[in-house]
Parts: C-alpha cells; sequence; structure tokens
C-alpha cells in the first residue's frame, strides 16, 4: 500500500490509476462504474480484506491483469478510497440520476434527519458516500447524495444518528441549564462563543454545534438578552490607535474587550493590523553586501550588544575637560576597527531582513509571530547603532580636543570643548547611520575626515562658547546615547 500522499488521497495505488484511467472513458460507462461502486462500497464487511481483482471486476466487469501479484484491501480503507473514487469520477460532467433514482441536496438531507449541514459533511469523513449530480435543468453539478447511500449509513452509525438528532429534541429544560451557564461563562469578558460552547459541550456530552446552535438562536430571538453582545459595527480608525496604546501599556486584552464591545479574537487583530500600519509607515533604509546572501549570513555576522559596546578605553587629557557625568558615557568604551565593520553590516542584515519581511506582511490580520521577529529586528538594530556611537565617543573627543587645541593656540575651554563636541557627536551619527564599510578602509579614519573637515568649517578660530557650561552639559547629556538595553554596560 503507498502512502495516501503519494497516490492523490489514495490509500491503494491500483485504485487510484483505475480512477485515472476511468476519467477517460465515455460517460455512460463512467456512469456504470459510479454506480457499480457505490453497490460495492454498501456491501463491504467490517474486518474483512478483499482482493484487487474482486474490486477490479466489480468495477469494471473485467478480470485484472496482474500476474501472480495478489493485493489485499482492508475493509475502511478500501471503503474510504471507493468514496474517492465515486467522486472524482462522478466530478468529470455529473452523474445525471437514473429514472427510479432519487438524490438529494446537502440541505435536503440535514432537514430530511434533523441534524445541521456541518454534521452533514463531517459524516462525509465517517462513510456518508456522496456523488456530484448533473440534474434536470442545470447546467452545472451539484453534490448530491442517493436514498441508498443514507439507508447503508443510517444502518451502519443508527445511534450516532440517534444523538445528532438530539440536538432537534433537546428539552427546554437542558436549553434553559445551557443559556444560563453560558451567561455566567460570559460574565468573564472577551471568552469567544465557540469556546463557551465547547467547553459546555464537554460538560453536557452534547456536540459543540448543537451548543453553538442553542447560543446562537437565544441571541437571535432574543436581543435585548443577548449573552454575546459583541458590536457588529467597525470601530474607527482612531479607536483601533487607542486600543493598540492601550495593549503596548499593558491593559489586559479582557479589559479592553469589554470595554469596546467585541471578543478578544478581534481585539488581537486589531492589535495585530495596527502593528503592521505603523511598521509599514517606517523608513527603513539599509546598505546591501554580497554577504547578506549567504546562507548562514545571520549566525555567521551575529554580534552580542556586550560585544558592539567594545572594550574599557583609557582616559585621555579630553577627560579632564569634561564634567564627571559627560566623561563618564564619553570615554568610558572604544572599538576598534574590525568589530566597528562588524557590528555595522550585522545592523544593516537586521534593517534589511526586516524591511523585505515588512512589505510581505498581509494588510488584513497579519501572523503576531511574523511581527514579533520585525520588531526584535529593528529594536536590536537601534541599539546596535547606540553602540557603534558610544564606541567611537573617545575618537570624537580626542579629535575635537585636536582641533580646538589647533583654533585656540592650546586654550581649550571647558565651554567651547562640550559646545564642540556637541556639534561632532551630530555630524558623526550622521556618518554612522548610512555607513558602507564595503566600500571603506578603516572606520576611524572615515570618521575622523569628516569630523575634522566639518570642525574646520564650524569651527571659529577665539571664538567663545554661546552658553554657560551647566546648560550646555545638560544638553549635551540629552544627545548622548544610552547605554544599549541588554548589553550589561552599567556593570562594566
Amino acid at each position: 500500500m503507498a502512502k495516501a500522499k503519494e497516490t492523490g488521497g489514495f490509500n491503494y495505488s491500483e485504485l487510484a490509476s483505475l480512477v485515472a484511467q476511468a476519467r477517460l472513458i465515455p460517460l455512460a460507462k463512467r456512469s456504470d462504474q459510479v454506480r457499480h461502486a457505490e453497490a460495492l462500497h454498501d456491501e463491504l464487511e467490517a474486518g474483512r480484506a478483499y482482493p484487487f481483482d474482486y474490486v477490479y471486476y466489480r468495477l469494471t466487469g473485467h478480470r485484472a491483469d496482474r500476474g501472480s501479484d495478489v493485493v489485499m484491501m482492508a475493509c475502511d480503507l478500501l471503503a474510504a478510497d471507493l468514496r474517492q473514487f465515486i467522486d472524482r469520477l462522478s466530478r468529470v460532467g455529473g452523474i445525471a440520476p437514473g429514472p427510479e433514482e432519487r438524490v438529494l441536496m446537502l440541505d435536503q438531507v440535514a432537514s430530511r434527519l434533523g441534524i445541521s449541514t456541518r454534521t452533514v459533511r463531517r459524516w462525509r469523513q465517517r462513510g456518508l458516500r456522496w456523488r456530484w449530480s448533473r440534474l434536470p435543468g442545470e447546467s452545472g453539478k451539484r453534490l448530491t447524495f442517493t436514498e441508498s447511500a443514507l439507508a447503508a449509513f443510517s444502518r451502519e452509525h443508527a445511534q450516532e444518528l440517534n444523538r445528532a438528532r438530539d440536538f432537534s429534541r433537546t428539552d427546554e429544560a437542558a436549553r434553559r441549564h445551557i443559556i444560563e451557564r453560558a451567561i455566567q461563562l460570559a460574565r468573564w469578558g472577551g471568552i469567544p462563543r465557540q469556546r463557551i460552547a465547547a467547553h459546555l459541550a464537554r460538560k453536557t456530552g452534547r456536540a459543540v454545534e448543537t451548543i453553538r446552535q442553542i447560543l446562537v438562536r437565544h441571541d437571535r430571538e432574543h436581543p435585548g438578552e443577548a449573552i454575546f453582545k459583541t458590536d457588529r459595527r467597525p470601530l474607527a480608525a482612531h479607536q483601533h490607535g487607542v486600543i493598540e496604546r492601550a495593549w503596548r501599556r499593558g491593559l489586559p486584552i479582557a479589559r479592553i474587550a469589554r470595554h469596546f464591545a467585541k471578543t478578544r479574537m478581534s481585539i488581537y487583530r486589531i492589535i495585530r493590523e495596527q502593528r503592521a500600519r505603523r511598521l509599514a509607515a517606517m523608513t527603513i533604509r539599509w546598505v546591501d553586501s554580497p554577504l547578506y546572501r549567504l546562507a548562514d549570513a545571520r549566525q555567521s555576522l551575529a554580534i552580542t550588544l556586550d560585544e558592539a559596546v567594545g572594550e574599557p578605553a583609557e582616559p585621555g587629557l579630553e577627560a579632564a575637560l569634561l564634567p564627571e557625568p559627560v566623561a563618564e558615557r564619553v570615554c568610558r568604551f572604544t572599538l576598534n576597527d574590525d568589530r566597528a565593520k562588524r557590528v555595522s553590516l550585522y545592523r544593516h542584515l537586521l534593517l534589511r531582513d526586516a524591511g523585505k519581511a515588512i512589505a510581505r506582511l498581509p494588510r488584513h490580520n497579519p501572523p503576531a509571530g511574523a511581527l514579533d521577529r520585525i520588531e526584535r529586528d529593528l529594536a536590536l538594530a537601534s541599539r546596535l547603532a547606540d553602540a557603534l556611537l558610544i564606541g567611537h565617543l573617545p575618537l570624537l573627543a580626542r579629535l575635537t580636543h585636536r582641533q580646538l587645541s589647533i583654533t585656540h593656540q592650546g586654550q581649550v575651554a571647558r565651554g567651547m570643548f562640550i559646545e564642540a563636541l556637541g556639534l561632532g557627536l551630530e555630524v558623526m551619527r550622521e556618518v554612522l547611520e548610512p555607513l558602507d564599510v564595503g566600500r571603506i578602509a578603516s572606520v576611524e579614519d572615515r570618521l575622523s575626515w569628516v569630523v575634522m573637515r566639518h570642525f574646520a568649517a564650524h569651527l571659529v578660530p577665539g571664538r567663545a562658547a554661546r552658553r554657560d557650561v551647566e546648560s550646555m552639559t545638560e544638553r549635551l547629556l540629552e544627545q548622548l546615547p544610552d547605554w544599549p538595553e541588554g548589553s550589561g554596560m552599567a556593570n562594566r
């Protein structure tokens, strides 16, 4: 026996091959084979095995030419394959009902048996055979069930059929109990109807669909006393924003759902769509590299925040000109050139992956896992940008001190030094953001050239600082990047 996936849904490849051949024969013979398959299906006895030669003869009226091989087919697997055989052959054009055949539509079967259409669909997997019929006066084909199919299924599943009929015969006391218990559960807020129906089905021993239909009918017939008072009207765009902000602030989903009269599933969907809109509105730029096309690019370029910060720096003469809070942040760590290139490469790889993932996000109901990965990548890229800047602050301090020593004949005042440091900080940030490390020999040389050129154009020799030292210190502290969260820098 071949695997079902390898044989187009059939358990036995022999029947799959027979279907492929039978689809090409004339309609009349094809209709006969469908009816032969239906008759054989209803005659199968549980627990028995049937040789393929016998099955082949019953379906075609001819004997199979298979040599000495004998293929035995188990009853349950053969029955499933015969239903597929009937389905595949009858789909090709549809089978016209015979003069004495009566076929029923899906809704007619449900009405006749006193069950839901969903139950009828489920029973197709349990052994209720069907066919596609071409009815008089209709151009297309429709899913139908013959009288003989219903009779055969009723004989084999009488007990299950009676249980399903209980749906329409549920006494009023039982209905009232189910409704009252559902009201109690719904008071918790935000629990979907389907989940409550599944819980009550386990407690009462009834089918989930039975319970769900009872709850739906109650809410439809008593709108003023509806158990699930969800507002069917769509929320306004600003309300979507309010929901996302409430979620980001840590408010429970159940509380948000109660406030807006929506289910928790609806609230989660709105939050995901708001997150996707926020990401789509972002402008993400990255510098591409041939290294990103490698299969293990993320693993080979990955770097931790502790590694990205660099090594402790040796304080120079410039440290004495800075107030202690500024010196603690400017002259603490330094980043060598090789590691700086790796940090920059990994940062742009994260931005590239996030940008491409955003472009692939579906507009409606985007998956939460994809949103989480994108936001993690963007957050890490932002922290790496701060680490890259922090690792080059000692270089900026040396360059600033050198330029001021030249323009002020060695007399470097603290206020002027702090002001120039803030000026250089903005320039260095602008250089590091789009830096393409594949096109330069040294990150430090590139930064030094750009910063010194900017100082030469904007630092006027002999001019004093524009503000007092205290206000410039506060402004510089606001400009300096924070320690990247998760790097452990505060403990180093």
